[in-house]
């Protein structure tokens, strides 16, 4: 017989008692009254501040190596002959820009 299950018997049968499924409880909802961040972490485990974060860094480091890989290909066109010096130095000052604009947000 199953550990949480209630036996009741029956009359007319050959066993005399009939075993019934156990009963589950769900937990209790949480309180509309908890504070945003409680309930984040009582869902999840982690701080609200933590997960921003995280998601900021990635966001940082993405741009850091968007911008690497673009400045390696003007790099190599420039390299190459195919771009003028003008252009070149137009866009090394607009990524560094960017570059300074996404650090700015992410501090």
């Amino acid at each position: 017989m199953p550990i949480g299950s209630t036996t009741v018997a029956t009359p007319g049968t050959s066993s005399g008692a009939v075993s019934t499924a156990p009963t589950y409880s769900l937990p209790a909802a949480p309180s509309m009254d908890a504070l945003p961040s409680e309930a984040f972490f009582s869902n999840t485990g982690y701080q609200m501040g933590d997960v921003s974060d995280l998601i900021t860094k990635i966001f940082a480091a993405s741009l850091f190596l968007w911008l690497v890989w673009m400045m390696l290909g003007t790099w190599k066109s420039f390299n190459e002959g195919r771009l003028a010096m003008a252009q070149f130095k137009t866009d090394i000052v607009r990524a560094l820009i960017i570059l300074m604009v996404g650090m700015a947000l992410v501090t």
